[in-house]
């Protein structure tokens, strides 16, 4: 393979991610607690790209196989927003 285009030229946006936690410790004797968590990946919900063909050529910012919802070049985006649930128990 030769490059054709100097290294760097293609460069894809900066990824700014906002994953959130909120927990709350509840104290059950004896020493014993239970604790709820709640967790927010992406929860701004960008959809920032983060893979592209960058591969020169007839195909070059092209998907391989047509057009997506991602927008010419586009193979993957950032994940989205995901919502966790989670529970400790601590005796």
């Amino acid at each position: 393979m030769v490059n054709v285009e100097p290294i760097g030229t293609l460069r894809l946006p900066s990824i700014n991610l906002l994953d959130v936690r909120a927990g709350k410790r509840f104290p059950v004797g004896a020493g014993r607690a239970l604790e709820l968590r709640v967790d927010v990946y992406n929860a701004l919900n960008i959809n920032t790209v983060v893979g592209r063909n960058v591969q020169s050529g007839a195909s070059f910012l092209a998907l391989v196989g047509g057009t997506s919802a991602l927008g010419a070049g586009a193979s993957s985006i950032v994940t989205p927003r995901i919502l966790q649930l989670g529970a400790s128990f601590t005796f």
